[in-house]
């Protein structure tokens, strides 16, 4: 395959994902199991380069850094800057400009992805995927038709929109949690319920058709909000917002385990390909004028409270919760560390164990990849 922009607007790069061997194990997948492998694409969102522990972090993250042992690291993997740009073109395949987005979708938006696009899941349900989303969507909220549910997804349980309070599940002041178009009122930490979720929906599959699971966690987006038990584990992390942003990794790093010991325990792995990344780079301090009056009286700011539910702080221009090191800059520039990411490629037998590769690769090439 060359590298090129087809009719459709796929980039095709055969050559990074040529060194960690990508298509000869997904067609060894499709052969094993005749109508495909499983599909599970797990999406951070705002996780900087440097909060993952096989990058050096102080942040613990073994089930990650377990993916990361078992299967491919990309360490020249690009997304785009900002949350919704990345999404578009990871669902789609397509440069996200040349759709018409140029940045991420605020809650007064009256956007969204466009409704002639067709999606991963569009595709893969159209192979007879069971397709499912949890967590965060992001592509498009003011109507139904941009909607997961209308975007090829079979089930869909989470937000639509941008960043939502971890407790409350409120952004922008209004409640932004729901399962296929219902609004739910719930109790619990949004990292953790979409795990459970994602697990349910992998034991109560149906057996004879493969799945896609879009697990798309809000973690660590702001408002910066963790269990008291986790902030614990990192008392010796001096800076308090640093240490709750590394509690929210954690519990991110829990539900990437979660969901790879029900696919252990459900007999699964073997045929399931797991991806892993970043929508964007570590965010640093909201620099907009109107975003740190609108967070003052919208959450509790005094370092106290740091980390319980309601609760919100930022370090001051030129700091960051999240750790992009070695790389200049943060989420919402087009240096690296705004747009270079953490990847994992992994399938015990089909991908090679603790192989790296330092070819490029960039967000659009994920939906052609899998097709």
């Amino acid at each position: 395959m060359r590298a090129s922009s087809d009719r459709h607007g796929y980039t095709r790069r055969a050559a990074w994902f040529g060194c960690c061997m990508a298509l000869s194990f997904a067609s060894a997948a499709l052969g094993s199991t005749q109508t495909g492998p499983n599909i599970v694409l797990i999406l951070a969102d705002d996780l900087g380069w440097n909060d993952v522990g096989y990058h050096g972090s102080e942040i613990s993250t073994p089930n990650i850094d377990a993916l990361a042992t078992q299967g491919v690291v990309l360490n020249q993997f690009h997304s785009q800057p900002t949350c919704t740009p990345t999404r578009a073109a990871l669902m789609t395949g397509k440069s996200p400009q040349r759709m018409g987005i140029y940045r991420q979708f605020a809650k007064i938006s009256t956007e969204g992805l466009p409704v002639g696009e067709k999606t991963l899941a569009d595709h893969l349900r159209a192979a007879g995927y069971q397709t499912w989303l949890t967590g965060k969507w992001h592509l498009g909220h003011s109507r139904a038709e941009f909607h997961p549910n209308a975007r090829g997804f079979d089930h869909f349980y989470g937000h639509v929109t941008g960043g939502i309070g971890y407790w409350d599940h409120v952004h922008g002041g209004g409640l932004d949690w729901q399962r296929n178009g219902r609004t739910l009122r719930e109790e619990g930490y949004s990292t953790h319920l979409i795990a459970e979720e994602a697990v349910r929906l992998v034991r109560t599959r149906q057996p004879s058709r493969p799945f896609f699971l879009y697990a798309s966690f809000n973690a660590p987006h702001l408002p910066n909000e963790a269990p008291e038990k986790a902030m614990q584990a990192y008392a010796g992390i001096e800076n308090p917002q640093r240490r709750v942003h590394a509690a929210m990794v954690t519990e991110l790093d829990a539900a990437v385990g979660e969901i790879v010991r029900t696919l252990e325990d459900e007999k699964l792995l073997d045929d399931t390909l797991i991806w892993f990344m970043s929508d964007n780079g570590g965010e640093s301090t909201v620099l907009r004028e109107v975003a740190p009056l609108f967070y003052r009286l919208r959450y509790n700011t005094d370092l106290e409270a740091l980390g319980a539910p309601g609760s919100y702080s930022e370090y001051g221009p030129g700091w960051a919760y999240a750790s992009n090191t070695p790389f200049y800059s943060y989420k919402g520039s087009p240096f690296s560390g705004g747009m270079r990411v953490p990847l994992i490629v992994s399938q015990p037998g089909r991908v090679p164990a603790g192989a790296r590769t330092n070819s490029f690769g960039y967000v659009t090439d994920i939906t052609p990849t899998l097709l």
